[in-house]
């Protein structure tokens, strides 16, 4: 869903509207976004809502993520927040101190500003050089990537260490989708699918 007052399909790239976005996070069903005056705004939610409208009145959020029936955002003073689409989001602990947040279904994963990572508030091993995560919740696969561009993988709960996939060090982005393919990207630009 758009956000720009209709549920047909488009075909191609359009412009949505002319403000300023800084982050932005889509589900089924539903997208929530940042705007560059760091305020939260969210749309869809299953039809209900065709139009953007802002979540709360706070203008210090820094990043979102999305999945399902769960919103997770990280604000400008490192604190960690949770909430459906379209509602209000309560405070996750007392860390400020978190700079990565990705979410799936009931479980979340976080890196903090030290390069720790950490599953559902608990912490994965003792290396402090995570840069990003993702989960493939199908497959419960975890894929991330390090500083020194690295790919690493687990499967199971926190105390499976991971391990690294092979020695390549120009690992740029990895990703999942929802036909069960994940995906990496190297820095030079290409793709290779994982099925």
């Amino acid at each position: 869903e758009l956000g720009i007052n209709r549920t047909d399909p488009v075909s191609s790239p359009i412009l949505l509207n002319n403000e300023k976005w800084i982050d932005i996070a889509s589900s089924w069903g539903s997208t929530t976004a940042i705007k560059s005056d760091h305020t939260l705004w969210s749309w869809g939610n299953w039809g209900k809502q065709l139009t953007p409208i802002q979540i709360g009145t706070d203008n210090d959020w820094k990043k979102v993520h999305s999945a399902y029936y769960t919103v997770m955002a990280i604000k400008n003073n490192g604190t960690l927040w949770e909430g459906n689409p379209g509602e209000p989001l309560t405070q996750v602990g007392t860390d400020n101190d978190w700079k990565y947040i990705f979410t799936i279904e009931s479980e979340w994963f976080g890196i903090k500003n030290n390069g720790t990572l950490w599953e559902n508030g608990i912490q994965i091993g003792t290396d402090n050089d995570w840069k990003s995560i993702v989960h493939d919740h199908f497959w419960d696969a975890k894929f991330a990537i390090k500083e020194d561009k690295t790919l690493w993988y687990w499967s199971g709960s926190t105390s499976s260490p991971p391990v690294q996939m092979n020695s390549d060090q120009d690992w740029k982005q990895v990703g999942v989708n929802y036909k069960k393919t994940d995906y990496v990207m190297s820095s030079s630009g290409e793709y290779i699918y994982y099925e």
